[in-house]
């Protein structure tokens, strides 16, 4: 990914057609299981090789909140686009949302965090 400001950064949804004003994304929990290859035989240390499949993580956009956006948890399982615009790199992958919160507070702008289940 290159350098740049996440100004301008605006996420797709090509099947739900869900669209948000984004104040911030980011994209965690990506990662690869341990397989433990010990044996009997093994000293030392535990012995480990990477799994074959790779954990998606999660993607969460907090947004302003708007009350005609719905958001539909558990939909199917679509394409999502993650354009930075700053850095021109763009993110793509299949998942579907599965967490909304709401908050708002005195003065304060309401806003809506928005949670992806990255699935594939």
């Amino acid at each position: 990914m290159s350098t740049g400001l996440g100004n301008g950064t605006t996420v797709t949804f090509a099947t739900s057609g869900l669209s948000v004003t984004l104040m911030s994304i980011s994209r965690s929990g990506r990662s690869v299981e341990d397989v433990e290859t010990s044996s009997m035989s093994t000293t030392g240390t535990k012995t480990y090789i990477a799994a074959a499949l790779e954990e998606g993580g999660t993607l969460q956009m907090e947004c302003q909140y708007d009350p005609n956006t719905a958001v539909t948890l558990g939909g199917d399982v679509e394409t999502i686009t993650v354009d930075y615009a700053g850095s021109g790199d763009t993110d793509s992958f299949s998942g579907y949302a599965n967490a909304e919160d709401n908050a708002a507070e005195i003065d304060g702008l309401m806003t809506q965090t928005i949670t992806v289940k990255i699935a594939g």
